[in-house]
């Protein structure tokens, strides 16, 4: 589910489709959960899982992913591109850019790679 999970946020870095394969793993999570429509008057409504254990806290952070997509904020949810890193990360960035968990680690790694390779093309 983890995997599955990282699968989709790297794809919102190029708003690529997600693999098949992970679709089907969280599918099928969210069967085992259960996961059943409940409304009440104060909060209206939203996603709960009938089943118990592993399969119950998986089902909760699939309704919390559910309500994240209804928001419009789902695509936000990134995971970095740094091939040894991958963490996901919010993007705050205001037109949806960011590639990176923390500019500080993994974005400077990048930028720092980038200016090796033009001095040494330029020397070349």
């Amino acid at each position: 589910m983890r995997e599955a999970l990282r699968a989709v946020l790297l794809s919102h870095n190029d708003e690529t489709a997600a693999p098949a394969e992970a679709a089907e793993v969280i599918d099928s999570a969210a069967c085992r959960a259960r996961l059943r429509l409940r409304f009440n008057a104060a909060c209206g409504a939203w996603l709960e899982p009938e089943a118990a254990g592993v399969s119950a806290a998986l089902g909760r952070l699939l309704a919390v992913i559910e309500r994240s997509a209804a928001q419009g904020t789902w695509d936000r949810l990134k995971a970095c591109r740094w091939h040894t890193c991958e963490w996901a990360f919010y993007d705050h960035t205001k037109n949806h850019s960011g590639t990176w968990c923390t500019m500080d680690v993994c974005g400077n790694r990048a930028k720092a790679r980038a200016y090796r390779e033009r001095q040494a093309g330029a020397r070349a």
